[in-house]
């Protein structure tokens, strides 16, 4: 996300709260007011959904655009909000 890459990922305890796209409907994922982020499979569904998710984000170029741009700044907005680590010496 960093590299403002369009992102595929399963849904896992991990990645659940993430402003996601479901590829089934391509509707926002869940109640978060975020824009999605990423692309989610649920994992009951992945290789279906990964075939969705590929022929509609490799057909449209802006989908994709705007998937890159809201994971850039959704992931440095949590990157500044981690605390520093410290590290001992």
């Amino acid at each position: 996300m960093a590299a403002r890459k369009t992102v595929i990922v399963l849904e896992t305890s991990s990645t659940a709260e993430w402003p996601a796209l479901d590829p089934q409907t391509w509707q926002p994922r869940g109640f978060l007011a975020d824009l999605p982020v990423v692309v989610s499979l649920d994992p009951r569904d992945e290789e279906h959904s990964l075939v969705l998710a590929i022929q509609r984000l490799s057909a449209d170029a802006a989908l994709r655009a705007r998937l890159a741009q809201a994971a850039y700044e959704w992931s440095q907005r949590r990157a500044a909000a981690q605390p520093p680590s410290t590290s001992h010496g």
